[in-house]
């Protein structure tokens, strides 16, 4: 491990703080350079890469996420990112896989839950959906709690909402 690389990448997540993230991009290629070996390195890159919505750019992202993984199996953030650069793609089961990694490795990062939930949706799956944005919340002020609830009630038919609403009344 180099002490030089760690000096790189935190001028480069700096960077990437006040939005310049072409320097961040360089700073972090510079470090890769010195300390390819290292997930954290190869995470930033990734995690930059990605906000280039441009295939190319969720290419770059998907491999340097990747390579971080390769490096830290464990590395619960590496799969979230990934797991959004899966669904930027349009690649819904593979960010399916990588978001549930996320969970098992790091149920803390809420997120997780509230895309998956979303991707449930997506597909129409609204009892999965339910589940992951039960876990996501508390559900006191959360508003993207609500408007998710909101568009899984409009999906379903009249019957289900008086139903669900007449229990929700009982449970209250």
């Amino acid at each position: 491990m180099s002490t030089e690389a760690y000096h790189l990448l935190n001028k480069a997540i700096q960077q990437y703080e006040r939005e310049n993230y072409e320097t961040a991009i360089a700073l972090v290629d510079e470090a890769i350079l010195i300390s390819p070996e290292l997930p954290e390195l190869h995470y930033w890159r990734g995690k930059v890469a990605a906000l280039d919505l441009n295939q190319e750019s969720l290419e770059v992202a998907i491999v340097e996420l990747s390579e971080a993984i390769r490096n830290k199996p464990d590395y619960a953030e590496a799969y979230f990112e990934r797991g959004k650069v899966y669904i930027q793609k349009g690649e819904y089961e593979e960010a399916k896989k990588d978001l549930e990694e996320t969970i098992r490795l790091n149920p803390k990062i809420k997120e997780a839950y509230s895309l998956l939930a979303q991707i449930y949706l997506r597909e129409g799956n609204d009892e999965k959906a339910m589940e992951y944005l039960n876990k996501v919340t508390d559900k006191k002020g959360d508003e993207r709690y609500y408007f998710s609830l909101g568009k899984i009630l409009n999906a379903l038919p009249l019957k289900e909402k008086l139903i669900r609403f007449i229990n929700d009344l009982y449970t209250k």
